[in-house]
């Protein structure tokens, strides 16, 4: 993400902690201008801002409940969805790197296993150095019982 996208992005999100909550979907709805990527990450934002107001107040075992359903809504939002030229068809896991999927290979028709870094990660470059690492890794690797990378890329940040 460039940085004149965070500045947007908090610009953007600045703003619409001005408005009244039942006036912001309207405002993203304008500031955003059809950005579907600009307005999950101030989503996102405001998402964390509304949850760290009240985080003191919210007992551990609701906070986890809230953390579960998040990562479900994230994952449901992917399935169906085209990135690049692969298709997302079912979740296959989760780990501490990311989300893998089935997915359909659009060019090649073939199956494929899609490993995604979760969007609230993109923003983290450390996470995403480390799992640019991997994928080297493994692509320096060759051995028939070793998975084969065919590609390692970004589509709108993911």
């Amino acid at each position: 993400m460039s940085s004149s996208q965070l500045q947007k992005i908090e610009a953007i999100f600045h703003s619409v902690l001005d408005c009244t909550p039942d006036k912001r979907s309207a405002f993203l709805d304008s500031a955003c201008a059809g950005d579907d990527f600009l307005r999950r990450q101030v989503e996102a934002l405001l998402t964390s801002d509304h949850e760290s107001s009240k985080f003191i107040e919210t007992p551990p075992a609701a906070l986890v409940e809230s953390m579960i359903e998040s990562e479900g809504a994230e994952t449901a939002s992917l399935l169906g969805r085209t990135i690049g030229h692969y298709k997302i068809v079912k979740l296959l896991g989760r780990g501490g790197m990311g989300e893998a999927y089935l997915a359909t290979d659009t060019r090649a028709e073939r199956k494929a296993v899609l490993k995604v870094l979760p969007a609230r990660f993109t923003a983290d470059p450390d996470r995403t150095r480390r799992f640019q690492h991997e994928a080297r890794t493994v692509i320096a690797l060759n051995h028939p019982n070793i998975v084969t990378i065919y590609e390692v890329g970004e589509e709108d940040s993911t």
